[in-house]
């Protein structure tokens, strides 16, 4: 297993897709492996060392009928790398990221953080639970992700959100605000339940005219002296008038005609 520039690729992860028959085969420090597998055909991939650069390889048939050498090169490409988790931010472990037919090969680990190398390019990026036997680790569950037209044309860090967003409460209706008073109001006409503090008040009763007077109060009338004085006179015209009618019909009772 080695680069574009024949150095060996260490710790690169070769894989059959048959764990129950084959293991996979970790490469050593100058890049060898070497596994006993049966006569078959194999869905042969390369895992690059976890956080490199290197691009996943992939070849679906690989066919096995004696003792083969299968050298592989491993080139490196543009890196895609983030953390996928949920709306409430929990990581997603165990989750597959793919950009068309170029995976990791590593799935998200317990931080929820992937990467994976392609080369330049317009992709659509689909991440997913992982599924199939070969992987026995725990894995998140969650709706697949899909995003089209994702561009690449160099290394691009791309945090992944899975799952249905939190519901939004309704917002409730806020009463309009009272409209402020912003002319002064008259103000009210002072009577007995309302006087200002600060103002004093002299309140008259109204005079009662001669037929309001109240028939329950006693009406005293005081003599007037004037009055008394022109009474006697009258008294005493009357009286002196009578004696001299009487005297005057005395007198002609004596002499009459």
């Amino acid at each position: 297993m080695t680069d574009s520039n024949g150095t060996g690729i260490i710790h690169a992860d070769v894989i059959f897709n048959v764990p129950s028959i084959v293991t996979d085969i970790w490469t050593n420090s100058s890049g060898y492996f070497e596994t006993q597998v049966p006569a078959g055909n194999y869905h042969l991939n390369v895992w690059p060392p976890f956080d490199s650069r290197y691009i996943n390889y992939d070849e679906p048939s690989f066919f096995v009928t004696s003792d083969t050498t299968k050298n592989i090169t491993l080139y490196t490409g543009f890196k895609v790398s983030g953390y996928i988790s949920d709306y409430s931010g929990t990581p997603m472990i165990g989750a597959s990221i793919l950009l068309n037919n170029f995976g990791s090969g590593w799935f998200s680990n317990n931080s929820g953080y992937y990467f994976l190398n392609v080369p330049g390019g317009t992709y659509t990026i689909n991440a997913h639970p992982r599924t199939g036997n070969y992987y026995s680790g725990f894995t998140s569950n969650f709706l697949s992700y899909i995003e089209y037209n994702f561009t690449v044309n160099g290394d691009v860090t791309k945090n992944i959100t899975v799952g249905n967003p939190p519901s939004t409460s309704q917002p409730t209706s806020t009463p309009a605000p009272t409209p402020v008073q912003t002319s002064r109001p008259a103000p009210p006409t002072p009577s007995p339940a309302y006087l200002p503090s600060s103002t004093s008040v002299l309140i008259i009763p109204p005079i009662p005219t001669p037929t309001q007077a109240p028939t329950n109060i006693p009406i005293s009338i005081q003599p007037d002296e004037n009055s008394l004085r022109n009474w006697i006179v009258l008294y005493l015209i009357i009286i002196i008038s009578i004696v001299i009618v009487v005297s005057l019909i005395r007198i002609f009772k004596v002499n009459p005609k």
